[in-house]
This record gives structure tokens, C-alpha cells and sequence, in this order.
């Protein structure tokens, strides 16, 4: 990507993070090898302290404790089940007993499919079904990728469910809806398609993907954090680093499917992604959460959260630049 204009120093984040690509120089071999060892710890750590502390008897996980350390009931919401599910799959090839691993996500799995949302408690995240369908559509492939039949069986489920409120979706979000939501939609059902040769949801998530774009500004090219009234992205509108990596992520997905003319525009759009997202990037390894019109960012707190934005936006560029052949172009390393 193109290298940003200086920028002030920001605020540090609310948890401290570690220098990453592409703000951090290249490390050596021994910085390499102990940055390995660090992770490997705080990744054990989490996976400890999650089965240990925070899942109830009944397999579901909870975010919070109570005063006498035991997982508080009324925090088991139904993202927060997604969540658990996203970062024990992530984990499950790094510990030593992924069985282990695998026996609690089928737990929170079985827990979560047999449950509506309403009978899980309330989350503050937003609430739209279709949307928590697809977080939890996302959870199941991440699940299937082990060629496991009951994962598999479970994202059908689910993406059957998904795909029939999608449309008014769409029809809602033509005035005042979240871009970002849109790409992040567009990206987990082009998932889907992907892996299983589906043309109609292919087809939908592209459908998806250009009301999102609607949200993309045509001057600087970057997303807005939502529309106006009349489905243009506002004058005047903020933007925020979590809906440049949706973009980012939606446009590589899909460019793995696409037919061959719709590919370059798809690519060109990662391009554009890519240089977004990196604009809220530091030189030192940190990162600014809500940029405005002006080019200005809000002096606030960055939240720690963004970082998982940050990690999984360069993770699909791993996993599907080499495909597309990406690699040979210098404005995508």
C-alpha cells in the first residue's frame, strides 16, 4: 500500500498491543522465534482461562463472572457463543490436545443449535437475525473445514435460515445502513458459496457486496460508517477501521469466486480496501479507531477489539492472495 502522510501520534488502546504488519519493521529470526513463544503462552492462557472459568455446566460460555468467580448466567448471549466458537477454532491447531478443544466447541455448538436467541440472554451487540445467522453461519465453516459432516450439516442449517431474511436486509439498508455490516455479510455468505459451488448464494453475496459499496466514497475511497437518507454516503461522514477491513476481507473473498470479468474490479477494490484500512495504521505498530471527513482522527481511546479486525483482515489476504496470484503484485505485499 501506498505510504500514509504523517500523521499526530495516537492515543494508545485500551489493552497494549504488539507491534504489527505492515507498521512494525521486519523482525529478525530471534525476535521471530521468541514473538512465536509469546503467542503460543497468551494463546494457552485464553484457552485455559475459557474452559476453566467461563463455561457453564450446561456447555454454553459466558463473557462475564460473578463476584464469586463462577460464570455469570445472564452473560451467555448468542454472540457470545459465536465468539467462543471463532477463537477455539482459531486455537485447535496450536495446543497440544485439539480434541480437547474440539469436544468443547461441539458442546457450545449443540448448545447454540438448539436455542433461539431469545432464549440466550441479551447481548449489547446489535441484534439483527440475519446478521447474527451469518456470525454463526461463519462459526459452523470454520468448524467444517475438518471435514466434519455434523459442522457441515449445522451451515446448511443455518445458511438456509440466513439466506431467507437477506433480502429485506438489502431492502432495509438502502437509507442509513452500516456499509461495513453489508461487506461483512457479503463476505461470510461468499464463504459459503465458495465452499460449496453455490452460484445463487454467490450471486447474492455480490448483490450484498454492491449495496456496500454504495457506502464507499468515490473521492478517498474509503467506507463510511453509514448511509444517508438517500442511500449515498453522507457528506461530511466518519469512517471507521473495522468497516475497511470488512471491505478488505468481502472483496478477496468474492474475487475467489468471481466469474473472470468481474475480477479486476474485485481486485482493484482490495487495492483501495487495503490503503483505506491502512490509514488508520501507525508507524509504531498501533492504530486509530474513527476517522473523519476531514482526514482527522477523533483523539479517543482505540478500542482493543479493532486489532482482531487488524489480524483477520491480513489473515484472508494469507489465505487468498496466493490463489489469485497475488503475490507477483507489489501494491498487495
Amino acid at each position: 500500500p501506498p505510504t500514509a502522510p504523517p500523521r499526530p501520534r495516537p492515543q494508545a488502546p485500551t489493552t497494549r498491543s504488539s507491534p504489527c504488519w505492515p507498521c512494525a519493521p521486519k523482525p529478525g529470526l530471534k525476535s521471530l522465534h521468541a514473538a512465536h513463544h509469546q503467542v503460543f503462552a497468551l494463546v494457552m492462557g485464553g484457552v485455559e482461562r475459557l474452559q476453566t472459568r467461563f463455561l457453564r455446566d450446561d456447555g454454553l460460555c459466558c463473557a462475564g463472572l460473578s463476584p464469586n468467580g463462577a460464570p455469570s448466567p445472564e452473560t451467555a448471549s448468542a454472540y457470545d457463543q459465536v465468539f467462543a466458537l471463532l477463537a477455539l477454532h482459531t486455537a485447535r491447531d496450536l495446543v497440544p490436545d485439539p480434541a480437547a478443544l474440539e469436544a468443547c466447541a461441539v458442546s457450545i455448538r449443540d448448545q447454540m443449535m438448539g436455542r433461539t436467541s431469545e432464549d440466550l440472554a441479551p447481548s449489547s451487540e446489535p441484534s439483527d437475525p440475519s446478521h447474527l445467522e451469518l456470525l454463526r453461519l461463519e462459526a459452523c465453516l470454520n468448524g467444517a473445514t475438518r471435514h466434519d459432516d455434523r459442522w457441515s450439516a449445522c451451515a446448511d442449517t443455518l445458511h438456509a435460515a440466513a439466506n431467507a431474511r437477506l433480502h429485506s436486509m438489502m431492502d432495509r439498508s438502502v437509507g442509513g445502513g452500516a456499509p461495513g455490516r453489508l461487506f461483512e455479510c457479503a463476505r461470510i455468505l461468499g464463504r459459503y458459496a465458495h465452499a460449496h459451488d453455490d452460484a445463487r448464494s454467490h450471486a447474492l453475496a455480490s448483490n450484498l457486496y454492491d449495496l456496500g459499496l454504495l457506502g464507499v466514497s468515490d473521492r478517498e475511497r474509503i467506507v463510511v460508517e453509514a448511509l444517508g437518507d438517500n442511500g449515498q454516503p453522507p457528506r461530511g461522514g466518519r469512517s471507521r477501521l473495522w468497516a475497511q477491513a470488512e471491505w478488505l476481507k468481502a472483496s478477496v473473498v468474492l474475487s475467489a469466486g468471481a466469474p473472470p470479468a468481474r475480477r479486476p474490479r474485485l481486485e482493484a477494490d482490495a487495492q483501495d480496501a487495503l490503503r483505506a484500512l491502512w490509514r488508520h495504521l501507525t508507524p509504531d505498530g498501533l492504530w486509530r479507531e474513527t476517522r473523519l471527513s476531514a482526514g482527522n482522527f477523533i483523539n479517543e481511546a482505540a478500542a482493543a477489539t479493532a486489532f482482531h479486525s487488524i489480524a483477520s483482515a491480513l489473515s484472508h489476504l494469507s489465505d487468498f492472495a496466493s490463489s489469485l496470484g497475488w503475490q507477483e503484485r507489489p501494491s498487495l505485499n
